[in-house]
């Protein structure tokens, strides 16, 4: 409800305030935070959703002996990049006679460092993999057995560069409210802005993701009103924003 009060604040405020001339086109942008908790909870709903936010890969799901555990993830920035630890346990086996036998183990930590962009195709938003680091449990750098890497790389690292934030939902919002503000003189405009949604590039920054959502609005022509002391400055609008940010967050 929260969300909704304030599209329809900023919008009516911003969208249609009477000082654009006829047929001007602005690019509208409408800022978007993603924290690293709330990307974490994508995650775990994504792809650690076993019991103990865990996920199990490996050929074991098709009738091989190869299993490993990921979980526990922690998420962050470093470096301009997203970084994400995860606790990780690898068993390797043979099968011999339809019947797996155990071979080796290990059990450690992996740190894996990507970089992010949008799919403005599908509005996905996109990760890989630019490094990863063993670690153990300590969290100190070790190094593993080539076959342990192997697996790594190709089985583990594949499954992070799967990872995916769907979108979808803001642009989906904005469709639905923005038409509930048309009037007979605004709904060509309104129409017109709707078709140019898009996002721009991501921002990796300390605290969370950002992005913003642009869109081009031509804006209409009204006539000049007397200022009051009760019209809100741009500056009085931003801190709205914010504090909404904030208390819906």
């Amino acid at each position: 409800m929260l969300r909704k009060i304030f599209w329809i604040f900023f919008l009516t405020t911003i969208l249609f305030k009477p000082c654009f001339a006829w047929g001007e086109t602005k690019t509208l942008r409408i800022p978007l935070t993603l924290d690293y908790p709330l990307i974490r909870s994508f995650f775990n709903y994504q792809a650690f959703n076993q019991p103990g936010g865990k996920a199990y890969i490996g050929d074991f799901q098709k009738g091989g002996c190869n299993r490993i555990e990921l979980g526990g993830i922690e998420v962050s920035a470093e470096q301009s990049l997203l970084k994400i630890n995860s606790n990780i346990k690898i068993n390797l086996g043979l099968k011999l006679l339809r019947t797996c036998t155990p071979l080796v183990s290990w059990e450690g930590k992996i740190k894996v460092l990507q970089k992010i962009w949008v799919d403005k195709t599908t509005r996905q938003l996109r990760f890989a993999t630019v490094s990863s680091q063993i670690l153990n449990q300590e969290e100190q750098p070790t190094k593993i057995g080539d076959k342990f890497m192997e697996v790594i790389e190709n089985t583990v690292i594949p499954f992070f560069d799967e990872l995916s934030i769907n979108l979808d939902f803001p642009v989906e919002e904005l469709k639905t409210i923005l038409p509930l503000l048309a009037t007979p003189e605004t709904r060509f405009a309104i129409e017109k802005a709707l078709n140019t949604l898009r996002f721009d590039e991501v921002r990796i920054d300390e605290d969370a993701l950002r992005l913003s959502l642009l869109m081009e609005m031509e804006f209409l022509p009204q006539p000049e009103l007397p200022k009051t002391s009760e019209e809100l400055s741009p500056h009085e609008i931003e801190v709205f924003a914010r504090s909404w940010e904030t208390w819906d967050s």
